[in-house]
Formats: C-alpha cells, sequence, structure tokens
C-alpha cells in the first residue's frame, strides 16, 4: 500500500465510504501524491506517459487555435490589451506553441496580449501560475483544453428503480477499494439524471460532474468581456445518459492502455469521465455567457484552414524541402487530429460575454482567410513529441513518443 492509498484508507476509517469524487480528488490532486501533482508521476505525458493530447500530436493544433484566438480579438475591434488565460495548461505544451506561433507570424499582437498558463500545481520556473495570479474582470480568452474530463466526478447506478450513489470503501479482507452503493450525497445528482431513467434498465451506471458550475463561476469572475473556448470530449446530457451508455464514461489511462480498475495503480494512472455539455452550457449561461460555437474538432480546424497547412506540407515536399519520411509523418499526425474515431470527434464549444450583437455575428459568420505564409512548423526542439505512425492509435491507445519535432521535421 502506498503513501496515498493509505491517506484514503485513514478516511475512510474515520468517517466511513467516501464519494467517487472524493476519492478521484485525492488521486489526481493531492498536493504530495497526486497523479498531476508531478512528484509521484513525473510524466503523465510523453515517452513515459498515459495519454497524449492534441497540442502533442503536431503543431497545427495550436497554430489554427492561435489564428482563431487572433480573429476573436479582431471581431471586437483589437483592444489595446487582451489577456488570454489556459486553464489546466500542465507543463505549458500549448501556451509555449500558441506564443511561438504569433512571435514567428503575427509579432504585433504580441504588444497587446498577456497570456497566463494557469495549473493547479503553478511552476514558475515553467511560466504556470496559480489561478489566484491572475487578474480579475479583464478582456480577453480563456481557453479550457482537455480540462473539465479531470474533474472529480459522483458516480451513480439506476437500482430498484431509483438513483442511487456509488460511494468508495475498502475491504479489508482482500485488501483494496471497492464500490459500496448508498443514498446520493447531493440531491442535484438525482435530480440531474431523473429525466433520463426512462432510458435506465436496472444496474445502469453513469456520472455526474458536480465541479462545472464551480468552474464557470471562476471563468465569470476571470472575464469581463471575451470568450471561453472548451474543447474537449463528451456529448449533450440527452446522449450521455443514453441507453447505449450504460456502463458510464469513466475511464482509466495507464502507460496509454485503457484500465478497467479504477482502483489500481492509484496516484499513477489518470482518470476521466465525458463532459456534459449541456451543463457546460447551462452553467456559463447563468454567468452572463451566451454560446456561439458548439462542433467537432474536426470541423473546428477545416474551419480555420487545416487544408492550408496539408497544401504547404504537399509544396514543401515537392519542392524537396522535407523527406518524403518527414512528410508522410506530419500527413499521419494531422489525419490523427481530425480522426472522426478519436480526437476528431472532440468537441469545442465557443462562448462569449458582454460583446455586442454585431461583434458577435462576425465572430459567427467571418470566414477565415488563412494566410500560407503564417504556415509554421519548427518547435522547441527539446520537447518531446510523438512519431504516431508505428502504433495502433486511437484515443487511449499504446503509444511511443521517442523524437522531437526537430528530429520529425529534419530541422538543421
Amino acid at each position: 500500500m502506498n503513501s496515498l492509498e493509505e491517506l484514503i484508507l485513514k478516511r475512510i476509517k474515520t468517517n466511513g465510504p467516501i464519494t467517487f469524487s472524493s476519492f478521484m480528488s485525492s488521486v489526481l490532486y493531492d498536493e504530495n501524491f497526486g497523479y498531476y501533482s508531478g512528484k509521484t508521476n513525473n510524466h503523465p505525458l510523453g515517452i513515459y506517459g498515459d495519454y497524449y493530447t492534441s497540442p502533442l500530436v503536431h503543431p497545427a493544433f495550436a497554430s489554427l487555435l492561435a489564428i482563431n484566438i487572433y480573429h476573436l480579438w479582431k471581431a471586437i475591434n483589437e483592444p489595446g490589451e487582451f489577456i488570454i488565460v489556459e486553464i489546466g495548461a500542465g507543463n505549458g505544451y500549448l501556451y509555449r506553441e500558441i506564443i511561438s506561433f504569433y512571435k514567428k507570424n503575427i509579432p504585433s499582437f504580441l504588444n497587446v496580449v498577456t497570456y497566463y498558463p494557469v495549473d493547479v500545481f503553478s511552476d514558475k520556473s515553467k511560466d504556470i501560475y496559480d489561478i489566484k495570479e491572475v487578474p480579475k474582470g479583464i478582456t480577453g480568452c480563456i481557453i479550457s483544453n482537455e480540462l473539465i474530463d479531470a474533474f472529480p466526478v459522483n458516480r451513480f447506478i439506476f437500482k430498484d428503480k431509483k438513483i442511487k450513489e456509488i460511494y468508495v470503501d475498502y475491504d479489508y479482507k482482500n485488501n483494496t477499494f471497492i464500490d459500496k452503493i448508498n443514498h446520493v450525497s447531493e440531491p442535484e445528482i438525482a435530480s440531474r439524471v431523473s429525466p433520463f431513467t426512462k432510458n435506465f434498465d436496472d444496474g445502469y451506471k453513469g456520472e455526474v460532474n458536480l465541479g462545472i458550475g464551480y468552474w464557470a463561476d471562476i471563468i465569470s469572475s476571470i472575464i469581463n468581456s471575451g470568450f471561453v473556448i472548451t474543447i474537449d470530449y463528451g456529448y449533450e446530457r440527452d446522449e450521455l445518459y443514453s441507453s447505449k451508455n450504460n456502463r458510464g464514461s469513466l475511464r482509466s489511462y495507464f502507460q496509454h492502455s485503457l484500465s478497467s480498475n479504477h482502483y489500481s495503480n492509484i496516484g499513477r494512472q489518470d482518470i476521466t469521465s465525458h463532459v456534459d455539455f449541456t451543463t457546460v452550457n447551462h452553467s456559463l449561461a447563468v454567468n452572463g455567457f451566451e454560446k456561439l460555437f458548439y462542433i467537432t474538432q474536426k470541423k473546428f480546424l477545416e474551419y480555420l484552414g487545416l487544408e492550408f497547412f496539408i497544401r504547404g506540407l504537399n509544396q514543401s515536399y515537392k519542392n524537396n524541402e522535407i523527406s518524403n519520411n518527414s512528410f508522410n509523418k506530419q500527413i499521419y499526425a494531422i489525419n490523427l487530429l481530425v480522426d472522426k474515431n478519436g480526437l476528431g470527434n472532440f468537441h469545442v464549444s465557443i462562448h462569449s460575454k458582454n460583446i455586442s450583437k454585431d461583434q458577435k455575428n462576425i465572430v459567427k459568420n467571418q470566414h477565415i482567410a488563412y494566410d500560407k505564409s503564417m504556415i509554421y512548423l519548427e518547435q522547441d526542439s527539446d520537447l518531446i513529441y510523438p512519431d504516431l505512425r508505428n502504433s495502433a492509435i486511437s484515443f487511449g491507445s499504446e503509444n511511443k513518443e521517442t523524437q522531437t519535432w526537430k528530429d520529425i521535421f529534419e530541422i538543421k
């Protein structure tokens, strides 16, 4: 039994079974032993990691997101100060790529931009801030990329025509953590789920994310005018709680493999669940935000001009500027970003707050003319990025990340 397991067991001994949300909060975010603390698990991403995200797959993702943010700024009449806040920035991969893109292609934009990459474990050596250090009442844009799926969730089960909660208890005979069924700890768990019980057979399991409202409250306190970009995997509530999802969406990942046991590798494996985008929309709406877009990542990147990256790569290959090997790697990686069975099926929602009707219409109707001169592939050579072609790639599958972008793109 490791130190984190001992801490959780001590709480169960003292107070009885705990909610899965409390358990998940400890295993992911305990300051000393949690998965994301970086103290017991130094490489959640990368060669020794458990998963990869879109910014790690190909720089086209960060570049196109940067272009989108730039056009959002233009849509609100180019304010003299524009603050970007990335919540859940991790080690700062996306932050560094976006800033690098602006330095290379739109350096004048950096005269008005301040970027705050924020994470629960701040690290000034990597320019990662604590949320308390972010100014309030800003004009700008807040990014959440694969953040909400990592919020702790409460688990429920439909049993004997009632919604009950799945708690975490301990089996002293077999020395393992186990599920324990009891009444719901919060009324909101039942109120969110009850409209869909007609879809449930006895034993139906699922999750409720009670942290989304708190996240929306924080965002509202930060931003006075501007946008929120949320990118994650999930569904609207009617699909999340449909009959096809009768085992819930809770997933654990350990070394790029899907784990069926949420009580194994405690503190060393990631635990996630699909995002309830209905709750995201509602929580932001009550805080004064309006939904402008809700589309798949595939459509989002294509709308922003992904085709120009592909055209640019083709031209570079024809001009013998990159090798056949580099070309194939990059095309494969770009296709992963829009794969309908993986990252391409993630959802992107954009919400606005305190912007005019005309400005909203500009955002909704503008056709972003991607400038081919903006194509920028060079990345920091010290960052580890994947060569994904030789693994059976799907989201959460095994993958070996062994090369930097400098290696992949053959940058001299």
